[in-house]
């Protein structure tokens, strides 16, 4: 992507349309931005909850929780342990969020 954003229109005179395209241009650049920078954040991250083991009994995380019989244990945003191995669909939702970027990067240059 462009480090700069669109250059501001030289002649605004001919009934703003020059300025309306030069917004629409802005308006998508900073998108694109901020739609880049989420899906670099997303793919940078692992959490607990993208674990195969994430609340079951053969998470090693979890803990029996008082008299109820539910386990109390990390919230699916914790870090992974080192026992983590990631569960088929958030494999799959990391690949179309890299295919998405990887589109996004080629649209944009």
């Amino acid at each position: 992507m462009s480090a700069l954003p669109p250059p501001i229109p030289a002649d605004m005179s001919s009934g703003g349309e020059a300025v309306w395209d030069w917004a629409d241009r802005m308006s998508r650049f900073t998108q694109d931005n901020a739609r880049r920078s989420q899906l670099t954040r997303d793919l940078a991250v692992r959490s607990c909850g993208g674990c195969r083991s994430w609340m079951t009994k053969g998470c090693r995380r979890e803990k029996p929780g008082g008299t109820s019989g539910r386990s109390t244990g990390p919230a699916a945003g914790d870090a992974p342990c080192s026992d983590y191995v990631e569960k088929t669909s958030t494999t799959r939702h990391r690949d179309r969020l890299r295919a998405e970027l990887a589109s996004l990067e080629q649209r944009i240059g």
